[in-house]
């Protein structure tokens, strides 16, 4: 599980959806199991063993679809920005949740 408290989650989630790191949540299919060190693409850190990984396949229109890992709580967070429709102009909205 990510170590960061949930204003530095949701702070950094906001920040890679800005930048443009972080797609929005749009068509996805969703795979969970455990980690096997991945780095979560939503916080930056390392997804260990003992924790419950999801994994994420983006669907994209005429391309290979991307596939992104993450820890729960990062998802979930994640989640709930993109229905929010978080953008670069009302990315405060998601910190402020």
């Amino acid at each position: 599980m990510s170590t960061l408290s949930e204003a530095e989650l949701r702070s950094r989630i906001t920040g890679r959806m800005e930048s443009g790191l972080l797609p929005l949540a749009r068509e996805v299919k969703l795979f969970a199991g455990y980690g096997h060190s991945e780095i979560c693409d939503a916080c930056g850190q390392e997804i260990p063993q003992q924790a419950v990984l999801y994994e994420i396949e983006l669907i994209r229109q005429q391309e290979r679809p991307m596939v992104l890992s993450m820890h729960r709580p990062c998802f979930d967070v994640w989640l709930e920005c993109s229905q929010r429709g978080m953008s670069p102009s009302d990315g405060q909205a998601c910190l402020q949740l």
